[in-house]
């Protein structure tokens, strides 16, 4: 949800601006949405493409990053693996 309330606000406004006569409604929404079954018409997913009845364009690429403040290296030690997060 992080991605939508951090980028989504201004795609939908200038969108807004240029086709006024469109309404849009929007979720956000940390869940697998069924975009037949509730109605949807447009989704933005981060991750991979599993539904293949879907038509689907990739947009881009995301990259991540994790931040530790030195009291938690110290007293976790530096994690080497995803799994070391846990």
């Amino acid at each position: 949800m992080e991605f939508g309330m951090r980028f989504m606000g201004r795609v939908v406004a200038e969108f807004m601006q240029r086709h006024p006569e469109v309404t849009i409604e929007t979720e956000l929404s940390g869940r697998m949405v069924n975009l037949v079954e509730e109605g949807f018409d447009l989704a933005f997913r981060i991750g991979e493409f599993r539904d293949s009845s879907l038509v689907a364009r990739k947009l881009g690429n995301l990259t991540g990053r994790f931040y530790a403040s030195p009291a938690y290296l110290g007293r976790f030690g530096t994690p080497r693996k995803p799994e070391d997060l846990a």
